[in-house]
């Protein structure tokens, strides 16, 4: 993964989502998702935080018509069941109404969560 950018260096309208969701977060980190082959056009943010007893990861982008393209997941730190980190990669393993699986996350993220 990238390295994180500054919540003042997102534009206006995803900070005011980001802080909504995380405005708590005693652990914050927001990585620059670049454009890929499938969406060349998509670039955007990824949010990892931590605040109190909640995970919350969100995907945001800006259209090109100015309107916002969000997803975000919260999870409780009860329903994450692992924190996995292995050479320079780590993810979580989440168990919830979805069933059992598992997601990326940034290293310093896993440290956050207690992983080793």
């Amino acid at each position: 993964m990238a390295d994180g950018v500054s919540l003042e260096a997102l534009p206006a309208e995803l900070r005011s989502r980001v802080m909504a969701a995380t405005a708590h977060a005693q652990h914050r980190l927001i990585i620059r998702r670049r454009p890929d082959d499938q969406d060349p056009t998509a670039e955007g943010y990824q949010i990892f935080a931590l605040a109190g007893d909640r995970f919350v990861h969100m995907m945001l982008a800006l259209r090109p018509d100015g309107s916002v393209e969000e997803s975000t997941q919260t999870l409780l730190r009860n329903q994450l069941v692992r924190v996995v980190i292995e050479d320079d990669q780590a993810a979580i393993e989440v168990e919830d109404a979805a069933g059992r699986r598992s997601i990326t996350i940034p290293i310093d993220t896993a440290i956050a969560l207690g992983g080793t």
